[in-house]
């Protein structure tokens, strides 16, 4: 499935992929890297912040992803998937999809549980969200 296809699928829908919690933002991300990366469920310590800042812990993101890190020239590209910090979320973050459309001062991801349990594009600011940066996926050809 492409990065697409994806959106397509699950755009204005709520799902919760692993059953736990009901519709939650890792749900998304869990079901993106299954059906667009062909990676299976594996767990991430409860807290969509730990793709990020717990990364180098899991090898089926290393294999398959770079971070990046937010800095004052960075935008988010289509496919990325965006990490917040724990100033949101509960303390626990958030992660989001990038269809690559922003500036230096906000951009767009499309969110669960963010404004809405349903899937749906969300406006971000870069501080004002505690963005922390992307894993950005190695083979861009299916973003």
């Amino acid at each position: 499935m492409t990065y697409s296809e994806f959106i397509k699928k699950y755009e204005g829908r709520a799902v919760d992929y692993d059953g736990a919690a009901g519709a939650q933002c890792v749900d998304l991300i869990k079901l993106y890297l299954k059906e667009v990366f062909g990676i299976p469920q594996f767990s991430i310590d409860n807290s969509a912040k730990n793709y990020y800042i717990n990364y180098y812990r899991y090898p089926q993101l290393v294999n398959n992803f770079t971070k990046i890190k937010n800095s004052a020239s960075f935008v988010p590209q289509r496919g990325d998937i965006c990490v917040f910090g724990s100033g949101v979320g509960g303390g626990h973050g958030h992660v989001s999809i990038a269809p690559g459309e922003g500036t230096t001062r906000y951009f767009y991801s499309y969110d669960m549980n963010w404004g809405g349990k349903e899937c749906h594009k969300v406006k971000h600011g870069y501080q004002s969200d505690n963005f922390l940066g992307v894993l950005r996926a190695e083979d861009i050809t299916i973003v």
